[in-house]
């Protein structure tokens, strides 16, 4: 099945993609783009769009998360995409371009990732849309090495979770030859406000954290992120295929290195690394270096192009947004 997503790699023509240049915003029309997962990233996405003009559907599951999301103005619809029915009510009407986003948040990974990307695939055979997006994970390089991870290497999984997403990816890679373009993401660790647990545990003064102090980190800003995905929203697809890339900030930098830097910040002796510490369930055997060179060939570029840039804005915040 890796043979998949290999083809639909080299079907990119190279960085250049499947994505010509013209940007929507020159199009008299308004795009309408249909956000399967509305969470951290992408519901700071639908505000971009929005902001563009554009007419933004979103589908959640809970009506806790549409009721939040309606007094943002947002069309929201409450479907569980693991179930084909509700695939089908989520996917009704036309689109332009659809983003798969959803999390398994604990949940089984395989339904999240697999079925429901399946179901809403199916859904969507009658009226397919130019461009879909799918949010996946650099997880699937599984390379511990230290090394640079680019989009042309061979995925090699070892988590159960990432070979899920994998899976997913082919599925994508798969379904939309003749069909429609689509784009793959890979992101790295997404940080941002509300959410940057290791500047959590250094501001909370943990003095011993798992992992080498040499391992090599990957990050990108929320909201960069969600800058990533409208980038290649905005661009028309000149043909059918798929292309895969990329999404972190320009600096991949060792713990031990940022670590020292947020403590110095803080006014505190950095902390010691335990290699015989169970690693955190996100980082357990990740050592690798992401390449965003075929991201930033689009037109991309990161606000905040490293982890000075953006633990640098977090602490800045006032002390309510930090959680």
């Amino acid at each position: 099945m890796r043979k998949k997503v290999k083809r639909c790699d080299e079907e990119d023509r190279s960085r250049q993609g499947l994505l010509a240049n013209r940007e929507t915003r020159d199009d008299p029309d308004r795009m309408r783009i249909l956000l399967i997962g509305c969470g951290y990233t992408v519901s700071v996405l639908a505000a971009r769009l929005r902001a563009r003009g554009d007419a933004v559907s979103a589908v959640v599951r809970t009506e806790t998360s549409a009721t939040l999301l309606r007094t943002r103005g947002l069309s929201v619809r409450i479907a569980d995409c693991r179930g084909a029915a509700d695939a089908r009510h989520a996917c009704s009407g036309a689109y332009e371009a659809v983003v798969f986003s959803l999390s398994a948040g604990g949940g089984d990974a395989r339904q999240t990732y697999v079925d429901a990307l399946r179901h809403v695939l199916d859904a969507l055979e009658a009226s397919p849309p130019r461009t879909f997006l799918f949010a996946g994970s650099a997880s699937v390089y599984g390379r511990a090495d230290g090394g640079w991870a680019h989009e042309t290497m061979p995925p090699e999984p070892v988590a159960p979770a990432a070979r899920i997403l994998l899976e997913a990816e082919e599925l994508v890679a798969a379904r939309c030859a003749s069909r429609f373009s689509a784009a793959i993401l890979r992101f790295s660790a997404i940080y941002g406000p509300g959410r940057a647990h290791f500047l959590d545990r250094l501001r909370h003064g943990e003095a011993i954290l798992p992992g080498r102090a040499d391992t090599w980190m990957n990050r990108i800003y929320r909201d960069d992120a969600a800058a990533a995905i409208e980038r290649l929203l905005l661009q028309t697809p000149s043909e059918t295929g798929c292309a895969i890339f990329n999404a972190t900030d320009d600096e991949p930098a060792r713990q031990e290195d940022v670590a020292a830097w947020i403590c110095g910040k803080l006014g505190r002796p950095p902390p010691r690394f335990d290699e015989t510490a169970p690693p955190t369930r996100r980082r357990a055997g990740a050592n690798r270096r992401l390449s965003n060179a075929r991201l930033r060939a689009t037109g991309w570029a990161p606000k905040f192009p490293n982890y000075r840039e953006g633990f640098g804005a977090l602490l800045a915040l006032p002390a309510h947004h930090h959680s």
